[in-house]
Formats: structure tokens, sequence, C-alpha cells
């Protein structure tokens, strides 16, 4: 399966999760595509309660024709989907289940002894 079949099975599935209406509030549910960037996500926008509603519900980028799935908020997960569809097991990357890079973890903050 190459990057362009992987992009439009993402592309399928968000656009079917999109479609459902929930059951509170008047709130939809928004896909989200950059192709030329691989970045595929579901947004929700509106109003609940006469609050203003907007949370990120799923992020992924395909790389390489790789789907790493950044976040997953859908209530069941999105890999059985996938995988359902014809994508490899072998193409899909939980992000959130990789080590953190040494680069990226928290610096220790500097003793206030040393800064005085």
């Amino acid at each position: 399966m190459d990057a362009t079949s992987i992009a439009d099975v993402l592309k399928s599935i968000l656009t079917r999760h999109s479609q459902y209406k929930l059951s509170h509030g008047k709130i939809q549910v928004c896909p989200v595509y950059d192709e030329q960037l691989g970045h595929y996500g579901l947004v929700d926008v509106g109003w609940n309660l006469g609050r203003r509603v907007h949370s990120l519900i799923f992020f992924a980028r395909v790389i390489d024709g790789v789907i790493r799935l950044e976040w997953d908020g859908l209530g069941h997960g999105i890999t059985d989907e996938l995988i359902a569809a014809g994508v490899p097991e072998s193409r899909i990357v939980h992000a959130w289940m990789e080590s953190c890079p040494p680069e990226a973890a928290a610096h220790p903050r500097p003793s206030r002894a040393a800064s005085a």
C-alpha cells in the first residue's frame, strides 16, 4: 500500500467519523486534511451549555508511507479500522508508545544556590 492509498484510507475513515452527530450541544466534528504535509485530523467545534467547544479529537501524520498516530481520542481508537481497510500493521506507529528522546526530556532546573 503506497502513501497515496494510505492517505485515502485515512481521509475516508475521518470523513465517516465527521458525519456522526453528537448527542449534546451544537457541535460539529470537522475533518482537517493537509495532503501536501501529510497531516490528517478531526476537530470538535461549536457550543455546549453556553460555552465554546474546540478540541482536537485525532491527529496523524503520514511520513514515508507510515501513519504516525500522534493523538487518537476516538472512543475505540482508529487502529482496527485502518487494518480492516488494508493498512498493514507494520505501517502504523503509535507515537505515544515511543520512548521520549533524550533531547526532548525536561532539563533540570538550576539550583537557587547556583544563581546567587
